[in-house]
Formats: C-alpha cells, structure tokens, sequence
C-alpha cells in the first residue's frame, strides 16, 4: 500500500533538487515543519549584497487523492509557523489515485493567515483550522523552477521579509 505523505515528500525534494534548492529534512516532525528549504548564494557580490544571506523557508508538506482544497490542521502547529521569523509555507500536492502527482499548490503563512491563527489561539477552544488553498496558490508547473519562482515571489530579500514579519508580529 502506498504512502501518500511520503510520496509528497519525494516529489518536493526533487523539485528541489532540480533547482539547487538544499531542502533539509526535519529528523523530528513536532515543530509544524518538514523541510527548511535553502536558496545557493548569488555569485553576484556587491557592496549592498555581501551582507545578505541566502534566501531560506520552511515548508510543511501535505499530500492528497482529493481535490478539495482544504485541510484541517492542528492549531499548535499553526502557530508553530506563524510566530517562527523565517517565512513559513504550506505545500499541497494533489494527486488522483496514482503515484503521480497532478497539481500542487504553495499557501504562504502570510500576514493575513498568521494575524487568524493567533486570534484563534488566544480566543477559543478550538484545536484546528481548515486551510483553504485554490488556484491563485498553484504551481505553474510541477517542476522546481516553478516552485523556486513562486517561493522567491513571497520571500524577496530574507533580511525584509524577516524584518517586516517580525515587525507584524509584535504589533498584530
């Protein structure tokens, strides 16, 4: 029988590896993430570069026969992402009853997402939350070029995003 997590996990580690993305797997999966995934530094040095590192994320991955758009997940791990300072993604592959995968779908943990999850947390009981994806969150492609692109699209220069983020956070 097949395992549809891990057959996720495969596809998305080979998106990044057709791109020279460094995707490292958690060995321990309690922290709401399963890859930190790291861009290669730019061999384009310049004065307002050279102190810049390397884009860099975190990105949990769900994989599903369905096409429902929608998942339920705990509310720990949610908050998990939504305080940590990198950007943090949700990646749903979708595939239909075969091995292949036939879209996938990059939500980001955006101001939006992360300004409900900590109203939820400090607000009700309640132990999850069903994050809805659609169109507007699809890869391209189901290749690693259109995963890299649509990563960078989100996270831009990491020192902004990092800086913009924590910013949000200590006043949402």
């Amino acid at each position: 029988m097949r395992d549809l997590g891990d057959l996720g996990e495969l596809h998305f580690n080979a998106w990044c590896s057709e791109v020279g993305l460094i995707a490292n797997k958690s060995t321990k999966d309690k922290m709401g993430w399963d890859f930190i995934v790291e861009f290669p530094f730019s061999n384009e040095i310049t004065g307002l570069t050279v102190h810049q590192s390397a884009p860099k994320c975190k990105v949990q991955v769900k994989a599903t026969d369905g096409q429902e758009r929608k998942l339920s997940i705990g509310l720990s791990n949610l908050r998990k992402l939504a305080v940590d300072p990198l950007p943090c993604f949700y990646i749903f592959v979708e595939y239909d009853t075969t091995n292949q995968p036939v879209r996938a779908f990059l939500r980001h943990m955006d101001e939006e997402l992360i300004g409900k999850v900590l109203e939820l947390v400090t607000t009700t009981e309640q132990k999850g939350y069903t994050l809805h994806y659609n169109e507007s969150h699809q890869l391209s492609a189901l290749t690693g070029e259109s995963l890299a692109q649509k990563l960078k699209s989100y996270i831009g220069n990491l020192n902004d995003y990092t800086y913009r983020k924590k910013n949000f956070l200590e006043n949402v």
